[in-house]
């Protein structure tokens, strides 16, 4: 049985599911312009860049490209801020970041945010299964916020390839945020690598 404040995070993440998803779209988005910057605090690899707003920034690999709310299809939920693909396209499946912002009606963990996340993500993909999940601390300006970290893989349909997942959630007050990266379980080390120092370096300002 699942727990009710599991439930509550999955009636108010209901597109969770939807953001899981939307990673098997990315490969058709339109590219554009890129949005970066070197203001923040944060230190980058010589390898990369920083995409940052108001409230976040997060590294990624210098020769991937940056797709804005213009650039989504209409099936991209309406909670998610920016992605970021690979440039090196692949007939089936480009690796991919998503970040996703969710405003809940009360104050969650970021654990109970992620288990109920990865509730919906059993019951979406096929030929589920859960490889990892462990907390992590997340940088909040000159604090740290208590985060959560899980890696899974799946597919969309019995026609599409086994993708991994790994994702990164964090809980400000009422405010939470997703971090979803996407690629081809069999993904080579290097962008496994590059994957994960884009998803270490994520923070909120």
């Amino acid at each position: 049985m699942i727990p009710a404040h599991l439930i509550f995070i999955m009636k108010e993440f209901l597109s969770g599911f939807l953001i899981i998803l939307s990673a098997f779209t990315f490969t058709a988005c339109g590219g554009g312009d890129e949005t970066t910057s070197t203001s923040t605090n944060t230190s980058i690899n010589a390898d990369q860049k920083l995409y940052e707003n108001s409230e976040l920034a997060i590294a990624y690999p210098q020769d991937w490209e940056i797709l804005e709310r213009d650039d989504f299809t209409s099936n991209v939920p309406a909670s998610t801020v920016v992605a970021i693909r690979s440039n090196i396209k692949n007939e089936k499946f480009t690796p991919n970041i998503s970040v996703n912002k969710k405003d809940f009606t009360q104050d969650t963990k970021s654990i109970d945010f992620a288990k109920g996340t990865i509730e919906q993500a059993k019951n979406t993909l096929q030929n589920f299964k859960e490889i990892e999940s462990k907390a992590v601390k997340v940088k909040f300006g000159k604090n740290e916020l208590d985060g959560y970290l899980a890696t899974f893989q799946g597919k969309n349909d019995a026609a599409s390839p086994v993708v991994g997942f790994s994702q990164l959630y964090v809980v400000n007050g009422k405010t939470g945020y997703m971090i979803t990266a996407a690629y081809l379980f069999d993904a080579d080390q290097a962008t496994l690598k590059m994957i994960d120092s884009s998803l270490n370096s994520f923070m909120l300002k």
